[in-house]
């Protein structure tokens, strides 16, 4: 999944027409070559005038915030700086349709009808206040990196002085402090769990994102690790925390990360691992990209030529030890297997040859070359803290199993002294309960967090 930056908002209105006219849920769909996507925008009256989110929900992508609502007499101007995105409209006679463009790159028509519906998604286990805890917004600089300053919010026990602590570390592409993604804020519901049963927790906003500041485009994993640091330092410190029990709880890529950190600082107490890689970044890739392939198309031979094309590729990622190769190197590189697919599966399977080469760019990226090269065993073997792993047998993001088992097998071969990996049935990647455990279930399923794992997190921290 793509996962778009938020911005901090910036909001300008210079209007005559009423501004009640623009509030609601404006809705459309976008053109672009062979692809149709639905494109909404959400208007609404903040403390400071006109606020607007995007969805994109053929792209799974929700609440992505502004950073422009521009408003004169009647043409609004919504712009997204991040994905280089302007959307620029005015309403028709009868102001039942905003008639507008797209802009990225080459402008698109797109016209917009408000819908009569608002959609609400259940999410049961979002915590609702009073909180029977501290809640503290807090900021730290990161020394290693130009001294960026880094927000978030610690929530931390009433009944303690001292309080053993967490820090969740949030997984792949830039994540606000709750880690929300699609319409579901899993860290925020950890948080509340793990502080309303005596545990501190700091969670905080991705450098380039919210509050925090930085840039998150060049980053990688090992970038990230020094954020984590910068929040252990900060916390040692803190008059609330017992600096002698602060540990790491990292989702997904945040998963690599804990032990990333741990592997180096020995004054960290203990890692939760929450379906964290144990293969390689090449292995995960591979294996992620099949099983998501498998939930579209059953023939075994196509299949196949998928996990030879990526495979090609994953290689020549790691061959390109300077970062070299072209978008044409890649296409050179796989040009027998991408020809030996029918035009109609390649036009069924959105992998035209624009999209496709497209696609390939991120295989440019600095933060992919980390990753593909990354072996967690390298930093999990080196890990002398308690560790537990955690993973959804349904998993088709970071394979349960699979994952799981390395896991096992490097530390115990490093002879870690205490840890535990417990393989939970019918979890999906964001440990809910699922049915199949692909992406597009997410949204629909109204529980966030499976309460049995969090359990499992607060029962083994409390018997160390």
């Amino acid at each position: 999944m793509k996962c778009l930056l938020i911005f901090t908002m910036i909001v300008l209105i210079n209007m005559n027409l009423s501004a009640q006219e623009w509030l609601g849920r404006w809705e459309g769909v976008l053109v672009a070559g062979s692809n149709k996507f639905t494109i909404v925008f959400n208007i609404k009256m903040g403390e400071q005038g006109l606020e607007a989110t995007m969805d994109s929900p053929d792209q799974l992508a929700y609440d992505l915030k502004m950073d422009e609502v521009v408003v004169k007499d009647s043409q609004i101007t919504l712009t997204m700086n991040a994905a280089h995105i302007q959307y620029i409209g005015s309403f028709n006679k009868d102001f039942s349709v905003i008639n507008g463009e797209w802009i990225q790159g080459v402008p698109l028509k797109l016209d917009l009808k408000k819908s009569k519906k608002e959609l609400v998604y259940n999410r049961p286990q979002e915590p609702k206040g009073p909180f029977p805890y501290k809640i503290e917004k807090v900021t730290y600089v990161n020394k290693s990196a130009d001294g960026i300053k880094l927000a978030g919010t610690l929530t931390i026990p009433d009944n303690k002085e001292k309080n053993p602590v967490v820090i969740l570390i949030s997984g792949s592409g830039a994540q606000d402090r709750d880690e929300t993604i699609l319409k579901h804020k899993p860290f925020w519901v950890i948080a509340d769990f793990l502080t309303r049963n005596g545990i501190a927790v700091l969670r905080f906003d991705d450098r380039g994102f919210g509050e925090s500041e930085g840039e998150a485009n060049g980053a990688t994993s090992a970038d990230f690790a020094t954020d984590v640091k910068a929040g252990v330092a900060f916390l040692k410190s803190h008059p609330s925390i017992d600096s002698k029990k602060i540990g790491l709880v990292g989702h997904s890529e945040g998963g690599l990360i804990a032990p990333m950190v741990a592997s180096k600082d020995k004054s960290i107490a203990f890692i939760v691992l929450l379906a964290g890689p144990g293969v390689s970044g090449k292995d995960l890739l591979l294996q992620q990209n099949y099983d998501l392939m498998k939930l579209q198309i059953m023939d075994k031979k196509l299949l196949k030529t998928f996990w030879t094309i990526n495979s090609k590729l994953f290689d020549a990622v790691i061959k390109d030890k300077k970062r070299k190769y072209s978008v044409d190197d890649y296409m050179e590189t796989i040009k027998e297997e991408y020809a030996s697919i029918s035009d109609e599966d390649k036009l069924k399977l959105e992998l035209d040859e624009t999209s496709f080469r497209q696609s390939l760019t991120m295989l440019q990226l600095k933060w992919m070359h980390f990753f593909i090269r990354s072996v967690p065993a390298d930093y999990l073997k080196k890990v002398t803290c308690p560790v537990l792993a955690l993973n959804g047998e349904k998993d088709i993001q970071v394979a349960g199993k699979m994952n799981l088992d390395a896991i096992e097998a490097t530390l115990s071969k490093a002879k870690n002294k205490n840890y535990k990996c417990v393989l939970f049935p019918n979890l999906n990647h964001l440990f809910q309960n699922c049915k199949t455990g692909s992406v597009e279930e997410y949204i629909n399923i109204e529980e966030t967090f499976s309460d049995e794992v969090m359990k499992t997190i607060l029962n083994w921290i409390n018997n160390l």
